[in-house]
């Protein structure tokens, strides 16, 4: 099996994804929250020749390779009837940029639509509410919870959430979301070097809150070209843009309308900043302990950790040499 979605590649299993596989599925972040049985380099291998041909067992890849898993399986949890289980991973530093809900929806249709299941389920550990968000958010319902059902390698017991998605409601969900106003802001999390490291930008808009320099993707832009104007527009600042960070958060700002707002990160080489008066009251440079506190929104602050995160892993919090 093969899918494509916009930025996205599943496939089965091949030998050249041992290296990223390995480093991947034995992270804390990845076994945290699964039931899987650590492997050695040679286990891996053996895996990977047994799966290279499997329907059931998806890599989800990007350009540089594999970056986290879709798996097909028997339904346990019921008997005689049309229905299929999913579960999944992703590797930490390509979490919260949307590419989960872009692969499983992509799976969700060739199961529905060519394989013909009357229902898909999954499960979820009872902490891990990102993955309950992310089932929510594919229209799953919760059917139930099994009080202190699993037990990690580590001696953690979790409950077990259940999860399930019709093909009717599957199909609604389709027409529900054709049916709705879509929008679409881009912006990033604007930082620069000063003396004592690195600063982000905090932007206080009019009506009060604070958050990332951000707008509205005007007619014939790309997401990359929308969020330096808004930026320029917003702050005065003229930043170079990092595509290889990139989250999309997804609400409803009023009845009838879906908005997804893309962040990027940005680097500003200079930082004297010029708000814009009829968006912006003030605009601050922050350290990463000030913009935690300074951020109105939980699901900001949750974009600041992970540019942060990503930010480290390029060596961007190292100083520059003199």
């Amino acid at each position: 099996m093969e899918l494509s979605t916009a930025r996205l590649q599943l496939r089965s299993l091949c030998q050249t994804d041992l290296e990223r596989f390995y480093d991947l599925y034995h992270t804390e972040f990845v076994q945290r929250y699964n039931c899987m049985q650590p492997m050695d380099r040679a286990q891996t291998a053996s895996y990977l020749a047994a799966e290279r041909d499997s329907d059931k067992q998806l890599a989800i890849t990007l350009p540089e390779g594999l970056i986290g898993m879709v798996y097909i399986h028997e339904d346990s949890l019921r008997h005689g009837v049309n229905s299929i289980e999913v579960s999944y991973w992703l590797g930490e530093s390509y979490s919260r940029r949307g590419y989960m809900t872009e692969a499983l929806s992509a799976v969700l249709e060739r199961l529905f639509t060519v394989d013909g299941y009357a229902s898909v389920t999954a499960r979820a550990f009872g902490e891990n509410e990102a993955s309950m968000a992310l089932l929510r958010g594919l229209g799953f319902i919760q059917e139930g919870r099994l009080c202190r059902a699993i037990r990690t390698r580590d001696g953690a017991v979790y409950d077990d959430v259940l999860f399930s998605l019709t093909r009717e409601d599957w199909q609604k969900n389709r027409t529900r979301q054709a049916a709705l106003i879509h929008e679409k802001s881009c912006g990033a999390v604007v930082w620069a070097r000063f003396e004592d490291g690195i600063r982000y930008l905090m932007v206080q808009m009019r009506k009060g809150h604070v958050d990332f320099a951000k707008g509205h993707m005007e007619p014939g832009e790309d997401e990359l070209q929308t969020a330096a104007r808004e930026i320029w527009e917003e702050t005065g600042l003229i930043v170079e843009l990092d595509p290889g960070f990139r989250i999309v958060t997804t609400y409803s700002p009023y009845a009838g309308c879906i908005k997804d707002v893309v962040y990027f990160t940005a680097r500003a080489g200079d930082t004297e900043t010029t708000p814009q008066p009829s968006e912006i009251r003030s605009l601050r440079w922050a350290t990463l302990e000030e913009a935690r506190e300074l951020l109105t929104y939980d699901n900001a602050r949750t974009i600041l950790e992970a540019a942060h995160r990503y930010l480290e892993e390029r060596g961007e919090l190292r100083p520059e040499p003199v």
